[in-house]
């Protein structure tokens, strides 16, 4: 049989296509000089045709990926009629028991992050391209990606969020089209978040809208200068450098099991920067309420969002008033 390496690399592949709901068991065939010339034969066992039908429009696929020539059998054509059951190994390599079930938001499972599509340099020398794939976290705890987040955002779920942003006239001299361009992002990212966390007292996307609104007027390419430490804000939400390192160090408790993997350009890119902004008001949350000793409404999270939390002089005041109408023209209370 094929090496350890090209195992474990065959099983993670079919990990990333197959779920619980495709019923489907993968065996590895027992080394020996009789079946040498089926080494790369897999037989598998389902009685759902759709997954018959899957591996087939992927046999190809995993060829050209892997650039190993695995071939899939069914157990019913190919197990006691070209080959004896003998010779297969009695445990699974691959069952419905250790694939996990996915978040419905996500594309990988928790502990692993989504890689896109890149060369790959093979033994053989030749470079061929890598599929997208889910791989294992090196720390196992929650991480969230670039890659990954562009995909969540074409999801259904994210797409047909139950509560939705208002699309109105915020009184900024805006057209609504540069007002509301970031609506689904806003009504997705808020729904992702929210089903995370999941308080009893939910974030509403109107205040992310609020946020929005006062921290960059809309404009993706908003930014900001701060002294050395804290960095350059960038982008709809105004995240600093500082906020992105700390976002991805597991060695700093700042966002404990959810954490954020963005570079500084990422920020430019509006989905990125919404996606990480919302996790950042989820952050400011804790924090606000360590400052209070009491749960925080989500007007006081958003002014601790932009540092007025305690702040009484008058620059805090305009950041409050501004603040405030916005949520009156969205028809939300502090």
């Amino acid at each position: 049989m094929s090496s350890k390496e090209e195992k474990i690399e065959i099983k993670q592949f079919l990990k990333v296509f197959f779920e619980q709901e495709d019923n489907i068991t993968f065996y590895f065939l027992k080394k020996s000089k009789i079946n040498s010339a089926f080494e790369y034969k897999i037989p598998f066992k389902t009685k759902k045709k759709s997954s018959t039908r899957k591996i087939q429009s992927l046999q190809k696929k995993i060829q050209q990926e892997m650039e190993i020539p695995w071939q899939f059998e069914h157990w019913s054509k190919f197990i006691g009629k070209i080959i004896p059951e003998s010779k297969v190994y009695k445990i699974p390599f691959l069952d419905i028991e250790d694939i996990e079930v996915k978040n419905p938001w996500r594309v990988c499972s928790v502990g692993e992050h989504w890689v896109r599509r890149h060369p790959k340099h093979l033994h053989s020398g030749k470079v061929t391209d890598h599929d997208g794939h889910c791989r294992k976290n090196s720390s196992k705890k929650d991480l969230l990606g670039a890659d990954e987040m562009d995909l969540i955002a074409t999801k259904k779920i994210f797409l047909n969020p139950k509560v939705k942003v208002s699309s109105k006239d915020l009184g900024l001299g805006l057209s609504l089209e540069s007002q509301n361009r970031y609506d689904k992002l806003i009504s997705g990212w808020t729904a992702y978040w929210n089903d995370v966390f999941s308080f009893d007292n939910p974030l509403h996307p109107n205040h992310v809208k609020a946020l929005i609104a006062t921290e960059s007027t809309f404009n993706p390419k908003a930014k900001a200068s701060n002294p050395k430490p804290i960095g350059m804000a960038r982008g709809l939400m105004q995240l600093t450098e500082r906020t992105t390192r700390w976002a991805k160090d597991h060695n700093v408790r700042e966002y404990r099991n959810q954490y954020i993997d963005l570079e500084y350009e990422d920020l430019w890119e509006p989905n990125r920067n919404i996606a990480f902004g919302v996790r950042h008001i989820f952050r400011k949350r804790e924090t606000a309420k360590w400052i209070l000793k009491r749960d925080p409404t989500w007007f006081e999270v958003l002014m601790d969002y932009k540092g007025k939390l305690r702040s009484k002089t008058s620059e805090t005041k305009d950041v409050r008033e501004k603040l405030q109408k916005i949520f009156e023209t969205l028809g939300m209370e502090e």
